[in-house]
């Protein structure tokens, strides 16, 4: 089934390109009752061109250029209609070029921009109360209809995409407008002003027009270009110290997680839960979202510093242990006070075992003065603890963990926190129960039975694909068939291919999906390392590990989560590992793991038989 994000995507353009194809013809129908004079086509012809000036808007897929003048131009000499079709023509140039092998993104951007200035410029006419021939053309009466008329083009070109983004990217809409089109308000309304002076010393586009538009055209076209090159090398500037700190988080997370045995894994499934929650709450705002983050996972830092027969420990602590082990949420805030984090990580790692009461460490505070960020862990920290298997105890129900929360609410924990929390686990459900004794959740310790089928109505499809990799002539061919038979049963996934590279201890990426297709080719990931190196060491399947282990930061900007991989090997040859990266959504299945496995081990089965394969097989 479509996600919901998907479907309101697909509503929401559907709406606007049905919407400019309509305003679009009826503004030809009009001109062609009412034909413009001829000098409109020359106006008409510099808009066309204006797309060789345009300026790529950084860290969005939007574009801004210096046409405005032009369309505003369009309005004023020559009516709607005559401004909407330049615009339409424009757009569409625009788009294609930028876009030409997405034929839906060219129809949105063509017909997103005709509509807007369709509905600014009748807006315009009203105000004025007059048609195109007999409107005013001094400043004082035309000062207000043409700011009007900047301004409602203005708002709905930049809304209306920034609500496509908006949708497309699960970002926040108010923020993607806010960040990346409220001050080009300024182009705009600069537009209209020469529009107005145009306007106001010519009836046509002559040579005494263009000597007017066009220095100050290019002039703005260099003043662009400077601006957004600068704006771009602050985004990349910001997104190393981003990799350098996330690099130094995921370092240091997986340091307290070696050391600590006990609670393997806890760390991350606590960030997911810490990220749901806050998303649950609205806190969507990059700060926050990155400082929840980044104290989820290294929230038991101070770990590090208690001696490791406290913290392994397989009884319960003695009094003076206990008080031990509760120095490590002030020693954490300690060590991190040393890393200048852009958002306020510290105080949540301080502060994440204060209670609701002040009955908590280390500093006693209580009720709103305990940062919203710690009151977010300190629950999900809880329950996670509850329900994950312990050497002194075996781990909790859901339903025990959720009673206790319960109990606890309003004296350790923040009630409203609490109620959120629950009403968000009875909307997803019950979570994989965490497997503690091993770092990735394998097929084998996921299954809760003995199923070794793949589920009954893909059997029939499986049986085809296995003609097709028993005659598949090459293994290109082979692959490509398991790729296609792979994303028509698996819904907003990813799939790669991994092989050997010969004479390295090196996997890389050399197969990817077309649909859903991620900037991945070329990967090397080392044998023994991240998700697919440690499949293929171990030829073993795992499920619904986060693909960030394999992916870094390309999992976050594709919103990539769930990751299951799978060895395609004989008993003593590795031939490749095939891994599937999900989008946001639901974990694998456990019979979409078997599925995926048994796939694996019919190609394998292939490969056995003799066509040479690309690469040569790596041996254990």
């Amino acid at each position: 089934m479509p996600s919901k994000t998907k479907t309101s995507t697909g509503v929401f353009v559907a709406f606007v390109v049905i919407a400019g194809g309509l305003a679009f013809a009826n503004s030809l129908y009009n001109l062609y009752q009412n034909p413009p004079p001829s000098t409109w086509m020359a106006l008409a012809a510099l808009a066309l061109l204006s797309f060789v000036f345009t300026v790529k808007v950084p860290g969005i897929p939007a574009t801004i250029s210096v046409s405005e003048t032009f369309v505003f131009t369009s309005v004023l000499l020559f009516g709607t209609a005559a401004a909407t079709v330049t615009v339409a023509f424009d757009a569409l140039i625009m788009s294609s070029w930028r876009h030409r092998k997405e034929p839906l993104k060219v129809l949105f951007n063509a017909t997103e921009p005709t509509l807007s200035i369709w509905i600014a410029s009748q807006i315009f006419f009203q105000l004025v109360g007059t048609t195109v021939s007999n409107h005013p053309r001094d400043t004082t009466s035309l000062l207000i209809p043409v700011f009007v008329l900047s301004l409602t083009y203005f708002l709905l070109n930049s809304w209306l995409t920034a609500i496509a983004i908006g949708l497309q990217t699960e970002l926040g809409i108010a923020e993607v407008w806010r960040s990346h089109f409220l001050w080009l308000s300024l182009s705009y309304l600069g537009g209209a002003s020469v529009a107005v002076l145009i306007v106001q010393n010519s009836t046509s586009v002559n040579l005494a027009t263009l000597s007017i538009i066009l220095p100050l055209l290019v002039i703005s076209f260099l003043t662009y270009k400077s601006s957004m090159g600068r704006v771009e090398d602050e985004r990349r500037h910001l997104e190393q110290v981003n990799k350098m700190y996330l690099s130094t988080i995921e370092t240091l997370a997986m340091a307290v997680d070696a050391k600590d045995q006990v609670t393997h894994g806890h760390i991350r499934r606590v960030r997911s839960y810490a990220l749901e929650l806050a998303n649950y709450l609205g806190m969507n705002d990059s700060e926050s979202l990155g400082a929840i983050e980044a104290a989820a996972l290294l929230h038991d830092m101070g770990k590090l510093a208690i001696p490791e027969h406290i913290l392994n420990k397989p009884g319960k602590l003695t009094t003076a242990e206990f008080d031990r082990m509760k120095q490590h949420a002030a020693l954490g805030a300690d060590m991190l006070s040393a890393i200048d984090f852009p958002y306020p990580v510290v105080p949540i790692v301080r502060h994440h075992h204060e209670n609701w009461d002040g009955t908590g460490y280390p500093d006693g505070i209580s009720g709103v003065n305990i940062p919203i960020g710690a009151r977010i862990l300190s629950v999900v920290d809880c329950f996670d603890a509850l329900t994950s298997d312990r050497p002194y105890r075996p781990k909790l129900s859901d339903t025990q963990a959720i009673g206790i929360l319960l109990d606890r609410r309003g004296t350790m924990y923040d009630p409203l926190i609490v109620d959120m929390f629950l009403e968000l686990y009875r909307q997803t459900g019950p979570r994989p129960s965490p497997q503690n004794n091993a770092p990735l959740i394998t097929l084998q310790n996921a299954m809760t039975g003995d199923v070794d089928v793949a589920p009954q109505f893909l059997l029939p499809d499986f049986d085809n694909l296995a003609i097709l990799v028993k005659t598949a002539g090459d293994f290109e061919a082979l692959i490509r068939h398991v790729i296609l038979f792979l994303i028509d049963h698996f819904y907003d996934v990813s799939v790669v291919i991994y092989e050997p590279v010969a004479g390295t201890n090196d996997l890389v990426a050399t197969f990817i999906s077309a649909q859903n297709v991620i900037p991945v080719r070329g990967l090397r990931i080392p044998l023994g390392q991240r998700l697919t190196g440690w499949v293929g060491v171990h030829r073993e399947t795992i499920i619904n590990s986060s693909a960030s282990l394999d992916l870094r930061e390309i999992a976050a900007e594709y919103s990539l989560t769930y990751c299951l991989c799978t060895p395609i090997a004989s008993d003593k040859d590795l031939f490749s590992v095939l891994t599937l990266y999900r989008r946001r959504g639901e974990p694998f299945k456990n019979t979409e793991a078997l599925l995926v496995e048994r796939v694996g081990k019919l190609v394998a089965s292939r490969l056995l038989t003799g066509f040479d394969c690309r690469n040569a097989p790596m041996s254990s």
